[in-house]
């Protein structure tokens, strides 16, 4: 999203201190994961197993921003004030169940391997590998879809499930 652009705060992150540091760990932000331990409090580039990654402070919040080629992107933003367990059971609720949520209208999966990202919007496959080559295809089948599950994301379905609300084209 541009810089502009207010979003909800629905995202959970951890500070964790270690040997006087505080680090940002993610695992679970889809395919802008961090595969390694953030520095927060050092605004230069951090190199990981994949992209670049740095933390910016910026309006009083702070921003995890990944280069992709030359350009900066911001991520998310997020405080380190604490928040309520509850808080996030109302925002995993509500980005789960609201009828315009991203996660209820689309099919997403994302993983990060050994120097490559898997990513999967609907029919879209897409390959990045971290060199910056992009391959994507799009998927024909719920054969191929299911394969592509198992092969790339490690999740099993039985060859009968579909995916999709009912009588609608499987996953837009």
């Amino acid at each position: 999203m541009p810089a502009d652009v207010q979003t909800a705060q629905t995202h959970m992150v951890l500070m964790v201190p270690c040997d006087g540091a505080r680090y940002l760990m993610d695992g679970g932000f889809g395919s802008g994961s961090l595969t390694a331990p953030l520095p927060i409090d050092d605004e230069a580039e951090q190199l990981t197993p994949h992209e670049p990654r740095r933390v910016i402070q910026r309006n009083r919040v702070h921003v995890q921003q990944s280069r992709l080629g030359d350009n900066w992107a911001d991520l998310y933003e997020f405080t380190l004030q604490p928040v309520q367990p509850v808080d996030y059971v109302v925002a995993n609720w509500f980005t789960n169940t609201f009828p315009q949520s991203r996660f209820v209208l689309h099919l997403i999966a994302a993983i990060a391997g050994d120097g490559v990202r898997y990513t999967l919007l609907n029919r879209e496959f897409a390959t990045r590998w971290i060199d910056g080559r992009v391959e994507k295809r799009e998927l024909t089948t719920q054969a191929e879809l299911l394969e592509v599950l198992a092969t790339y994301f490690s999740l099993s379905f039985p060859a009968s499930t579909r995916f999709g609300a009912v009588g609608a084209p499987w996953p837009r």
